[in-house]
């Protein structure tokens, strides 16, 4: 790091690798306000959605995240910046959807990429606003659902690992 000064601040730092969950508000860096404004880094609002636009993972994946609290992105990272007819989650899922069709665009310069104009250009459906926020809602309920089998498996398999361990152990 040529400038310390610029890290280890208030501003969560996003850059490609971090986008793995679809909801981010913490990356693997923080700027400093020094840093941000010394920087191409970009700080975008929260509820905003973010894709990776150049990495190799584009060869099979599209990381598309919704930010949880304002945070800074590089030029690895697009940001839709949405108004209030718009609910995030049926928009980062209109994108996860359409995620083969995406990718097939993807060129193999001297980096994987998407370009910003395919994005800026693709066209999503806009059902209206109550729609758009029971689609929501229904997937916080699979979210849910899906957190407490995964706990469950979880004990289950602590619950394995222990009888396997009394009866094949030592």
């Amino acid at each position: 790091m040529n400038h310390p000064e610029y890290y280890g601040g208030p501003i969560p730092f996003i850059k490609s690798g971090d986008v793995k969950r679809r909801t981010i508000s913490a990356g693997s860096l923080t700027l400093s306000e020094e840093g941000l404004a010394s920087s191409s880094a970009r700080l975008i609002p929260e509820n905003s959605i973010v894709v990776v636009t150049r990495s190799g993972i584009l060869k099979h994946t599209l990381p598309v995240a919704i930010t949880a609290c304002p945070v800074a992105i590089n030029q690895d990272i697009k940001a839709m910046i949405l108004r209030d007819v718009v609910v995030p989650v049926y928009v980062q899922w209109a994108l996860l959807v359409s995620e083969p069709l995406l990718l097939s665009k993807v060129r193999a310069t001297t980096a994987d990429n998407i370009e910003t104009k395919l994005l800026k250009d693709f066209l999503i459906p806009l059902p209206p606003l109550e729609l758009q926020q029971q689609f929501a809602d229904f997937v916080a309920r699979v979210d849910k659902s899906r957190f407490v089998v995964q706990q469950q498996i979880d004990k289950l398999q602590t619950l394995y690992d222990s009888l396997a361990q009394e009866y094949f152990g030592d």
